[in-house]
């Protein structure tokens, strides 16, 4: 199957790469955007004051509506993100605290929700990815702390203790994550507070 132009994971990390924020440094306006820019970084903040058109026209080829099937099963509280890999949707609901699956025609296929305490289970849903070439799916669960690992079955993998608070991970390789952590809660465990954390799989940070 052709894979479409639009990659959801890479336009949130160029998303992350414009929404440092830093007060420190000397401040101007270029080009309708705050510039701030110290001796570490340069940060770009836009202005959405005004709504910008782009013509997606020469992007796009068709366009359809998926109704998603409705059941007892599948009754979607919030659509808090959503992804689209292969033949699948993947749903997550903040407010459910769980993970839908729909095929590409919308028919309910299944759910990851396991609240507890146990293996593969968690307090909360703040977040999910897909790791499109390993063929996981990653949750991550900010009260207890925990990323956890599934297949694209919904199987339980393994589940991993995070040392710091983080609202998002992208795996960038089988020993590699990108951690998006936004300045929070993290003085504790940390000497610095970073916004982004580029670290191993034992979550020890290479760079910040």
């Amino acid at each position: 199957m052709k894979q479409p132009l639009f990659n959801p994971s890479i336009y949130f990390c160029l998303f992350l790469c414009f929404v440092f924020f830093n007060c420190g440094g000397k401040s101007v306006r270029l080009e309708e955007s705050l510039v701030t820019q110290n001796k570490d970084m340069i940060i770009i903040s836009p202005v959405f004051d005004e709504y910008v058109t782009f013509d997606l026209n020469h992007l796009i080829d068709s366009l359809r509506y998926i109704k998603l099937e409705l059941t007892d099963e599948s009754l979607i509280g919030e659509i808090t993100k959503l992804e689209i890999f292969e033949d699948r949707i993947y749903i997550l609901d903040y407010n459910t605290k769980a993970l839908f699956v729909f095929s590409i025609e919308g028919e309910y296929l299944f759910k990851i929700h396991q609240l507890g305490n146990g293996p593969g289970e968690y307090s909360q849903l703040d977040f999910f990815t897909l790791d499109r070439e390993r063929r996981r799916i990653y949750l991550t669960d900010l009260m207890s702390y925990f990323i956890i690992e599934y297949d694209l079955k919904g199987n339980y993998i393994s589940q991993v203790k995070i040392p710091y608070w983080n609202r998002g991970i992208l795996p960038v390789s089988d020993d590699t994550y990108f951690i998006y952590s936004n300045y929070v809660n993290n003085s504790t465990n940390l000497s610095h507070e970073f916004n982004m954390f580029y670290t191993d799989k034992a979550f020890n940070i290479k760079k910040g």
